[in-house]
């Protein structure tokens, strides 16, 4: 999907997938349960400025904020306009259905331009031709943007047993990839991965995306669903709600933040040992005991 609003509304089609917080806040009304924290978007969602466009500014009077409506990357710049000390209710923003409507915009311009970009689009920017700067993020807000895995309740409802293993195979590929020994052949599935969906990012781009957001592992996992999770959701769904995206109103995490199926690997130890890389943790002090013998 090319977003997460199509993803949602075609659940019909798909099971259990991964996607984004607002995604993830509006299928809430769909019947689909987020089951755990993909990882932390927060330091890539940001706003960019071009053209030698500086941050903070004195006034924000007079000063246009490219945004996607209803998006992370404009929650981060709206948490950053706040964080300079002015009020995001009264800045001015110009919306764009994409992200590349942006992109086309900041790169046929030579006047200082304020954006807000995701991931893969800051670093394509950063690495184009046109003079560009990271000037604030959601980290640096205190914006915490989190992904989602995701399932639609019918599905887990009926197969129970392998979204729980589904999600123990997730949070085992989330060791890998957190295991520094793992860091090039972690860059070498992402070239893989990025070639099929056509994306052009620098080997040092991938490097930052490691470095940048933060993964979950199976304990970290519950702990944050029990706890900052349903903050992180609940003040996206709050900027959903001021803005008019959410005509219902902010829906109550317990409503769909669900982590029976993380709770279930963590009372199975067998599944419990897969999903935390444990088995291949064991392997390997053994092959280390078998060499110094």
């Amino acid at each position: 999907y090319p977003s997460g609003a199509p993803q949602v509304n075609s659940a019909s089609d798909w099971d259990i997938g991964g996607t984004g917080t607002v995604p993830a806040i509006l299928a809430a009304f769909l019947e689909i349960d987020t089951i755990g924290v993909s990882n932390d978007e927060s330091a890539a969602n940001a706003l960019v400025g071009t053209n030698q466009g500086t941050w903070p500014v004195e006034s924000i009077d007079g000063v246009s904020f490219l945004v996607s409506p209803f998006s992370t990357g404009q929650y981060a710049v709206e948490a950053c306009i706040e964080q300079a000390g002015f009020d995001a209710a009264t800045a001015t923003y110009e919306d764009f259905s994409s992200q590349g409507a942006i992109l086309d915009t900041i790169q046929n311009m030579s006047l200082p331009m304020y954006s807000g970009l995701w991931a893969p689009n800051t670093y394509r920017i950063l690495e184009s031709q046109t003079p560009a700067e990271v000037l604030c993020t959601g980290e640096d807000a205190s914006a915490i943007i989190p992904g989602a895995m995701i399932v639609t309740e019918s599905f887990a409802a009926e197969n129970t047993d392998l979204v729980i293993k589904t999600l123990a195979g997730w949070l085992r590929g989330i060791e890998f990839i957190k295991n520094p020994e793992n860091r090039q052949r972690v860059i070498e599935y992402m070239r893989e991965f990025y070639a099929i969906y056509d994306v052009a990012i620098s080997t040092s781009a991938m490097e930052m995306e490691i470095d940048t957001r933060p993964l979950y592992g199976l304990e970290e996992q519950i702990s944050i669903m029990a706890t900052e999770a349903k903050t992180w959701f609940t003040d996206v769904a709050t900027f959903l709600n001021t803005n008019g995206q959410l005509t219902t109103g902010v829906p109550e995490t317990d409503e769909y933040i669900n982590d029976q199926y993380l709770q279930a690997i963590l009372a199975d130890e067998m599944l419990k040992e897969f999903a935390m890389g444990d088995d291949v943790k064991k392997s390997k002090k053994k092959k280390k005991s078998k060499k110094k013998k």
